[in-house]
This record gives structure tokens, C-alpha cells and sequence, in this order.
């Protein structure tokens, strides 16, 4: 296995050193293209890139350290290779960034909306699919993160290909406590994409805090994998409305504006 340096992976993208600790550390990081920061992060993966003192330690022999180094697979069941999901690919971003700070080796990215479909996983060979997962190195990964709903029987057969499994999804049942406090031609979304505030007009979204989801998800992750706690963890992070012109309070409806 070869551990390279941020310089060494900025030379074969063919961009600066700073772009790529940018795009490795900054989830909200604006890259100049989508394609761009993929490629740094694919090269990343496929050269093991560990970051700080984990590689500097492994490269110098010293093996009993405070932290020990996991190797993490990530499984988007929204989406397949070629779609995109602006929610969750923004999930996505901060979970990578969060591997990487935290010392880990991101090992592969798989997109199985399959998974995310139950009738489908009923006829479909759910196992021929699983099986193509696996790597083709010696090295195996030790967790698994899931972005997106997932199958209960499909969790259950990668339970026993991985030590643990993380999985983080939405829950939009709390647009229920605002739907009667706004006034019936309103348009709420959820997710707050960063495109909402650019809309006209600029569209009332629930925040759905994905910093903290894809942190608490890895520090649950690497807890369970380093022995820390053993149960199930059903964890629940509250949204946030954001106003914006897409919607008014019901005491305000004669003044709504309407927008063409």
C-alpha cells in the first residue's frame, strides 16, 4: 500500500497543492467544477491517501499509537454513478472531509439506489449485487457509512461483511408542526440547498443540519468500531425553517406577493 502526500495527488489532478487540501478538508469548499473535485477525491482513494500524523507514523514504523487508523467504505443508495442528489451529495462532501480529519482511509464509494427500493431488493439478486462490492485488494474495510434509505434485508447481509454500519437518512416529518401556520398557496421544500436563496422568488426550506449528521455519524462509527459502546444508537437532529418568500403566516396573507 502506498501512502502519498497532498503534493504527489495535486500533481496528478493537475492543480495546485492548496486546491487539493481545499477539497480534502472543506466540505463547503466551491471547487471550480463538480468534476474536478471528484477527481481529487477518486485519486485520493485510489493512492490511500492518510492524512497528518496517522500517515507520518505508519511511514516511520510506529505502529502503537493513540489512534488507530480505520478504513471506511461509504454506500449512497439515493443515487446512482451518474445522478446527482444536491442534499445528499452535500452530505457526502462532509462526510469525506470527516474521514479524512479524523485520520481514516475513505476505501470506496458505491451507489446502489437498488438498495433503496423494497420491491426491487424482493426480485432482484441482492446478493449477486453485494458481491460485486467487494474489494479487489487483500485489505478489507472495518465500517460502513450509508447515505440514504436502505433495504432492511440488505442491511442485514452487509452487517455481516462489515464490523459496523452507520447509516443517515431524513426524516421530513417535521414540516407537520409548520403546515398550518402558513398560508395554502406557500411552497415549503426541505434540505436547504444552496440553490433555494438563489430562486424567485427564494424558496422556505427546512435546514436539515448536514455538518452535524455526517459528523456525528462518523464519531458513532469509529466509538463503535474502537469497542466504546456496542447497542444501538438511533440518534435525531432537529431541523431548522429558514423564511424566505416563498411562504407568509397566515396573518399575513393579504399581503403575499405573487411572483410570475
Amino acid at each position: 500500500m502506498r501512502f502519498l502526500s497532498i503534493k504527489k495527488i495535486a500533481k496528478e489532478a493537475g492543480v495546485s497543492t492548496a486546491t487539493v487540501s481545499r477539497v480534502l478538508n472543506n466540505p463547503g469548499y466551491k471547487c471550480s467544477s463538480e468534476e474536478l473535485r471528484e477527481r481529487i477525491w477518486k485519486i485520493a482513494r485510489e493512492l490511500n491517501y492518510m492524512p497528518n500524523e496517522a500517515a507520518r507514523n505508519l511511514k516511520k514504523g510506529i505502529t502503537d499509537t493513540s489512534q488507530k487508523v480505520w478504513y471506511l467504505d461509504v454506500l449512497m443508495t439515493r443515487t446512482g454513478n451518474l445522478e446527482t442528489d444536491p442534499f445528499f451529495s452535500e452530505l457526502l462532501r462532509v462526510i469525506e472531509s470527516e474521514i479524512h480529519r479524523q485520520g481514516c482511509i475513505l476505501m470506496h464509494i458505491f451507489h446502489q439506489p437498488l438498495f433503496s427500493n423494497d420491491r426491487k431488493c424482493r426480485t432482484e439478486n441482492i446478493d449477486k449485487v453485494i458481491a460485486q462490492m467487494e474489494p479487489d485488494g487483500d485489505i478489507r474495510s472495518d465500517g460502513l457509512i450509508i447515505i440514504g434509505k436502505c433495504n432492511d434485508n440488505v442491511l442485514k447481509k452487509l452487517s455481516a461483511k462489515y464490523r459496523s454500519i452507520v447509516s443517515v437518512n431524513r426524516n421530513l416529518k417535521c414540516l407537520n408542526k409548520y403546515k398550518n401556520r402558513y398560508y395554502v398557496p406557500s411552497i415549503i421544500s426541505s434540505d436547504d440547498i444552496e440553490e433555494a436563496q438563489y430562486t424567485k422568488p427564494m424558496l422556505t426550506t427546512v435546514r436539515l443540519p448536514k455538518e452535524e449528521r455526517g459528523k456525528f455519524a462518523l464519531y458513532l462509527l469509529i466509538d463503535r468500531l474502537g469497542g466504546g459502546h456496542k447497542g444501538i444508537v438511533r440518534t435525531e437532529l432537529e431541523g431548522k425553517m429558514m423564511i424566505r418568500e416563498s411562504c407568509t403566516l397566515v396573518e399575513n396573507a393579504n399581503r403575499m406577493e405573487y411572483y410570475i
